[in-house]
């Protein structure tokens, strides 16, 4: 299943569901599609369920050199996709990422 997602920020950005289970209904695994970041690859996370529509990646929270931290980002559910409408988002993701 697709879905779109967006971060609790200006960005927006797409997800595709990788992993869930229902057994385990507060975790997923998702390949997260960002305009500024790995717009083609993106990235895997898993994330836990915060409510129906937001979920909150989880993270290991370490301090870096500079000694800021890197905290989750919150992700907000606000449609779900079709296939061919999920290929259309990532293209222009892709297209708007190179630019």
């Amino acid at each position: 299943m697709n879905r779109t997602w967006r971060v609790l920020s200006p960005t927006k950005l797409i997800g595709e569901i990788i992993e869930g289970t229902d057994k385990r209904p507060h975790k997923m695994r998702v390949r997260v599609y960002r305009r500024d970041w790995r717009p083609e690859k993106g990235y895997s996370h898993e994330m836990l369920r915060v409510s129906d529509s937001i979920w909150l990646e989880r993270i290991g929270i370490r301090i870096n050199k500079d000694e800021t931290t890197n905290l989750p980002h919150v992700h907000e559910i606000v449609g779900e996709l079709t296939d061919q409408e999920f290929a259309k988002k990532h293209a222009a993701l892709m297209e708007a990422g190179v630019a």
